[in-house]
């Protein structure tokens, strides 16, 4: 899914390429037996072959393929640098110029830390080493070249994670990409620049809270901040998803997605407010906006961020109030 313009549902399929990983059987050790060394030029050759046929069967079907560092990819022996993934990422560029000319070709750094000395992303040596290493693919203007689109993860702005591994150590993580990077990819010619804030819509604990993945969340402040700093970037969209079996949980936030990209001036309460109506009759909306905002108020992804970085509650619910009127007297308050 891509939010961009008046488009929500825009119609755009991706192949998701990358990783340096075998593919076995399911049953064997995830890790230990698809991982390799980019270094291993026959490993790598067998996964370009792979990716060569993948994209050949598609190419009637996808409007773009994406390459990302991968999740973590990287090299498990710690042996590559930034230049590898760089090599590796020409490489699928050139095999969708060949085998799928008319589509578009996107590069996400997502993780490319990892192909640096593989560090632990529990740690802010792995995301101080992603704004780096993301700075140098973006300045090889050789791969993200005029037509190719760029992805970004916005860890940063928003993850967990990130902001508690930063937050352990008394430091703020540094903000990238900024305006200024943005508007300098587009002014080379960079067709597309998205940002893709993956882990607000489908593991919204990010490890934090046991496995909350497939039970309802509510995040809709939070998406509501990171959509607002994407558009404050100037990006040209926003990319959501969730896996298949996890819709019906993620309806709220899928719906609050969608709305806040392609309209700036929605909040959370106009959101709430209009999906509690679309479930429920007249009379049961305030009841249904009122338990959602209780959930909210007390969810995992907000318990997993450090007190400096969450939101205020939303209105009238830090105590169980037992109304909802917040949303009624001013229904286009932000938060």
């Amino acid at each position: 899914m891509r939010a961009h313009g008046e488009a929500f549902f825009d119609g755009r399929d991706e192949l998701f390429v990358g990783e340096c990983r075998r593919r076995y059987p399911v049953s064997e050790a995830y890790r230990e037996a698809t991982a390799f060394s980019p270094k291993d030029a026959a490993l790598v050759a067998e996964r370009m072959a792979y990716l060569r046929a993948a994209v050949e069967r598609l190419r009637d079907y996808a409007d773009g393929f994406i390459v990302f560092a991968g999740d973590p990819g990287g090299d498990p022996e710690r042996a590559t640098t930034v230049e590898d993934f760089i090599a590796f990422a020409e490489g699928v560029r050139d095999i969708v110029a060949e085998e799928a000319p008319d589509a578009q070709f996107i590069v996400n750094p997502w993780a490319v830390a990892a192909w640096d000395g593989f560090p632990s992303p529990f740690t802010t040596e792995f995301w101080d080493k992603e704004v780096r290493m993301t700075r140098e693919v973006m300045a090889r203007e050789a791969l993200v070249a005029p037509g190719i689109g760029v992805e970004f993860p916005m860890h940063n702005y928003y993850r967990s994670l990130v902001l508690t591994a930063y937050a352990d150590e008394g430091r703020k993580p540094e903000l990238y990409p900024t305006a200024a990077d943005v508007a300098a990819l587009k002014a080379r010619g960079v067709r597309d620049v998205w940002g893709w804030p993956y882990f607000l819509l489908d593991e919204c604990d990010d490890g934090y809270s046991g496995r909350t993945w497939g039970h309802a969340q509510a995040e809709t402040r939070y998406l509501h901040q990171v959509v607002q700093a994407g558009r404050a970037l100037g990006l040209t969209g926003m990319v959501g998803n969730v896996s298949v079996d996890g819709m019906d949980v993620e309806a709220l936030n899928l719906y609050a997605f969608g709305r806040f990209c392609n309209d700036a001036e929605a909040t959370p309460a106009t959101v709430l407010r209009e999906f509690a109506a679309a479930l429920v009759e007249e009379g049961s909306v305030a009841d249904l906006v009122e338990v959602i905002a209780f959930l909210e108020n007390r969810s995992s992804w907000e318990a997993g961020l450090p007190e400096g970085d969450r939101l205020p509650p939303l209105p009238g619910f830090r105590n169980w109030s037992g109304t909802a009127a917040w949303w009624r007297s001013d229904s286009t308050r932000g938060y």
